[in-house]
This record gives C-alpha cells, sequence and structure tokens, in this order.
C-alpha cells in the first residue's frame, strides 16, 4: 500500500492480514502505551485506509502517545479525528489543551477551550476536570481575571469545583494578591462541604496577614 506524510516522517500503510476490530485496537493500546509512535501511527493508519474503526479506547491511549513523543500537529490529527466520531471524552480535551498550553501557550489553550464550549456536542462533554485544566493554565500565567472567569463559568454550566478546584483557585488569587477572591472561595468550598487542606490552610492565612 502506498506511503503516508506525517509529522514524524513517512507512516507507511500495511495490508492487514487480519480485519479484526477487536485485536487490532488491542494491538493499538499496546503500541502506544509502548510509546512505538511509528508503529501505533502505522497500524491507525492502515486501519483507517482498510476501512477499519478503531476503538475509542485505542484513540484515549494513542493520544497521549502523540503529545508524549510528537509534534502538537499530529495530536491535533488525531483529536480532530475523535471528535468527528465522537470518542473524544473529558480526558481527551484535558490531554490536548494541556499540550497545546505547552507548545503554544495559554492564549491559544484558552482560544481553544473557548471554541469547544461554544460547540453543542463538546461543551456536554466538558466536566469540571477539564475546567481544573484551564485554571491551571491561566493560573501560571498569573493570569486571576481568566481564573476568576472560569470559576464563574463552572456555575453557570451547574458543575462543582472539586478539592482541587479550589486548590488552584484559593492559591493562585493569594499569589496575584487578591485575597478577596481567594477568601471568596475558601468560603465557597466550605458551603459545599470540601474541607481544605493544609496547602489551602496556609495560603488563606497568607492572604490574610
Amino acid at each position: 500500500m502506498p506511503d503516508r506524510k506525517s509529522k514524524h516522517g513517512v507512516s507507511r500503510l500495511h495490508f492487514l492480514e487480519k480485519r479484526d476490530e477487536e485485536t487490532l485496537p488491542r494491538r493499538l493500546i499496546k503500541l502506544s502505551q509502548n510509546n512505538k509512535v511509528r508503529s501505533a501511527t502505522e497500524l491507525f493508519d492502515s486501519m483507517r485506509a482498510s476501512g477499519l474503526q478503531p476503538s475509542a479506547h485505542a484513540c484515549n491511549s494513542l493520544l497521549p502517545c502523540y503529545v508524549r513523543r510528537s509534534p502538537l500537529a499530529d495530536a491535533m490529527r488525531i483529536f480532530e479525528f475523535m471528535k468527528a466520531k465522537g470518542m473524544a471524552i473529558g480526558h481527551t480535551y484535558t490531554m490536548i489543551l494541556k499540550a497545546v498550553a505547552s507548545n503554544q501557550g495559554y492564549v491559544s489553550a484558552l482560544e481553544m477551550f473557548n471554541k469547544i464550549e461554544e460547540e453543542e456536542e463538546s461543551k456536554k462533554i466538558i466536566d469540571v476536570i477539564v475546567y481544573n485544566t484551564m485554571i491551571y493554565v491561566c493560573g501560571r500565567a498569573k493570569e486571576w481575571m481568566l481564573v476568576e472567569r472560569l470559576w464563574r463559568r463552572l456555575e453557570q454550566h451547574s458543575l462543582n469545583g472539586t478539592l482541587l478546584t479550589y486548590d488552584l483557585l484559593v492559591s493562585i488569587f493569594v499569589q496575584c494578591g487578591q485575597s478577596e477572591l481567594a477568601i471568596a472561595a475558601y468560603q465557597e468550598m466550605l458551603q459545599k462541604g470540601l474541607y481544605p487542606s493544609e496547602d489551602i490552610m496556609k495560603a488563606i492565612i497568607a492572604s490574610c496577614t
């Protein structure tokens, strides 16, 4: 079969003697877990060229392999395929947003997140873990106003913050000198029945001194 050009070289398409849609995805998962990027890519492309559908589990294993070992463009190719096939889950969005932030910065990651939020199908999948990822990404850039906006959007989308959410919020607001917001996040955490970690307590004490 012909070769297919990809960012990490030439992806050779193979004739698949076994066309089992259960066996081949398992092989793809194993290759991905072992960081065999080229072999995993060739199997993935060969399956698609043969009209076989890689499973959601296989694709969610392949994506982090690409994030770790390949250019962002390759990871985006898998991500867009997964979105189109309805395979993307919250973890999928978390991985690709982290990759975009790492490669292109928080602004690009936020732009992508905003587009995802506007898509009817995608916004149903976004969970609090995805929001935590974006809060962390914007917090690292000391963009406390963006962090506050993300926090408010959690409530707008009827999502409950986790202990990690409030840990991030308090820590970021304190580091950015926003004591009132830090205390507000702390109080909301208590109202939701969550118990503060030692780090949160130290941050709150620091904000009050």
